[in-house]
């Protein structure tokens, strides 16, 4: 009995651990982890944009340039007939060449740095660098010097233009007060009646007078009237001859040369007629000459003065940006005498490195300017019109050359996300498929960015006009196509697929797999296919990256 109850126990224990095992491992035991892997490995990538565009009616094709420039050469003629890719136009590209070789002594001169920074410092370095600082001072206290003494020198150039103008200016006064003298004794001896030409003398006599000297009513005033009124441009003249301030000389020259114009009306008023005597008409001609004499010289120095002020801001101006070019050239060698007393870190030696990575993109972006400033055939074409000439100025928007193509065009709208990527003028080979003709597969090239946005439901896109090659297709206006634009292409890189990158605090990083462990890594990353992602630092080639798979 007692030996049944032993059976009966151990069979109840070993029920219970079966199914304790079974739960644990039902609902309890974590299961295996289920993550995807891929191998880090080289080949090529080609990054695309893909987009959607149409077929637009094509009679012509209109080019022009992206940037401002002067036309430096046009080696073709209206009329002619050019094959694919014949220069048609040429901007000057003089400065973008000169800042490229700037630019490369700049990136000699940060590779060198970042030699010596990876090579230590010697003695000899720093001695140079106090050398540079020691310049750079005394340059600096040049600049100055020349700033105060262009600023002196434009103030003593237009006190002297101005001295000019008062001088003129009291000439012409006392010329046209003679003027009106002589008006006036020809008026008593002929015109002192109400008739039609007294009245009209009268009236324009009135207004030279109080132009000129201030009297109001005076149409008929007699000379000794006149020549003791003090008023009007002679007031203003005198005002200026007392002060000597420019906004008064400036006033009195503008009164004057109004009241000029009025003396010299007045005179005109008067008819030369058999009325007169030889000496009245002699007199009233040389006074007529005399006011447009004087108007002359009153206008003259009152461009004088505006020139010699241009002149004046012009000389300050670059003094100015001399002392200014200076400071920050002492600035730049006080800060590399320090950096090369401060000790060499990797943080150091970083700042260098992206410092020539700055400069070589500078050089790239100019290249590409320089590239951009030749305009090509996209295909066999005809010179339709030339609309600029040699040494003119050309803008973006206006166009420069239009051809008739026997090929078609495609416009599509790209989003200001994709644009930056997109080389215009012949930059990107176009991969394009027609709706209509699922089979076919057409190239094409990026031929112009129109400049201005367009504005599509909030985001911003930008117009791009693509060339399709003639290819014999029936192709009609309105098609609808997919296109893929070739942005750049790499041969020989790591990559990686690019779902295996994710992102945190905006850096980048994968989870390696190594010995049976994951472990996250940072890495740098270059251009992409939308599948693939180029790896330039942080992978090595036959690394495991995993990604989960759920």
């Amino acid at each position: 009995m007692r030996k049944i109850s032993y059976y009966l126990l151990f069979i109840i224990i070993a029920g219970g651990i079966l199914v304790s095992i079974w739960v644990y491992q039902r609902y309890i035991q974590e299961a295996p982890p289920n993550f995807l892997s891929f191998v880090v490995e080289r080949g090529s990538i080609r990054e695309t944009v893909t987009v959607r565009g149409e077929i637009v009616p094509q009679k012509d094709f209109d080019l022009e340039f992206s940037f401002p420039g002067t036309v430096k050469d046009i080696p073709v003629r209206e009329g002619q007939q050019v094959k694919k890719n014949a220069l048609l136009m040429k901007l000057e590209t003089t400065d973008f060449e000169l800042e490229i070789k700037r630019l490369d002594a700049v990136l000699a001169q940060n590779q060198a740095n970042l030699d010596k920074l990876n090579a230590g410092l010697i003695q000899e370095d720093l001695r140079v660098s106090e050398t540079r600082v020691a310049g750079a001072k005394t340059l600096l206290d040049d600049a100055r010097i020349n700033l105060s003494n262009v600023t002196a020198k434009a103030d003593t150039d237009l006190e002297g233009d101005y001295r000019d103008a008062l001088v003129a200016a009291g000439k012409s006064v006392t010329i046209a007060t003679n003027s009106l003298f002589i008006l006036t004794d020809i008026q008593f001896a002929h015109y002192s009646a109400y008739d039609q030409t007294s009245t009209a003398i009268a009236d324009a006599k009135a207004a030279a007078v109080l132009a000129l000297l201030g009297g109001t009513g005076a149409g008929r005033a007699v000379n000794d009237v006149i020549g003791q009124l003090t008023g009007g441009a002679r007031g203003l003249l005198a005002k200026a001859q007392q002060d000597q301030t420019h906004m008064s000389i400036d006033a009195a020259l503008e009164a004057e040369k109004f009241a000029l114009a009025k003396v010299k009306a007045a005179l005109e008023a008067v008819p030369v007629t058999p009325l007169l005597t030889t000496t009245e008409s002699t007199n009233l001609n040389t006074e007529r000459n005399n006011m447009n004499t004087e108007l002359v010289a009153i206008t003259a120095k009152q461009d004088a003065i505006t020139s010699q002020k241009a002149q004046n801001q012009s000389n300050i101006s670059t003094a100015a940006a001399g002392v200014n070019n200076a400071q920050n050239a002492l600035v730049s060698a006080e800060d590399e005498l320090a950096f090369k007393k401060a000790a060499v870190r990797a943080e150091d030696i970083k700042i260098a490195e992206a410092q020539i990575e700055e400069t070589k993109s500078q050089i790239a972006i100019i290249q590409e300017k320089i590239r951009k400033s030749a305009l090509h055939a996209p295909g066999d074409a005809t010179i339709v019109k030339i609309l600029f000439e040699k040494e003119e100025l050309s803008r973006p928007g206006q166009t420069a050359i239009i051809l008739a193509t026997t090929g078609h065009k495609i416009q599509s709208d790209i989003s200001e996300l994709e644009i930056g990527k997109v080389r215009e003028g012949n930059g990107n080979t176009v991969l394009i498929r027609l709706d209509a003709f699922p089979g076919l597969a057409l190239t094409g090239t990026v031929i112009s960015i129109d400049t201005r946005e367009i504005i599509k439901e909030g985001d911003k896109y930008y117009r791009t006009n693509i060339y399709v090659e003639p290819h014999g297709t029936d192709i009609r206006s309105g098609m609808n196509a997919d296109l893929t634009i070739l942005v750049s292409s790499k041969e020989n890189v790591l990559k990686i697929p690019e779902l295996t990158i994710y992102k945190k605090e905006n850096k980048q990083f994968v989870t390696v797999l190594e010995g049976g462990r994951q472990k996250e890594v940072g890495v740098e990353t270059g251009i992409s296919d939308g599948k693939s992602i180029e790896i330039v630092k942080g992978l090595n080639e036959g690394q495991i990256v995993t990604v989960a798979a759920d």
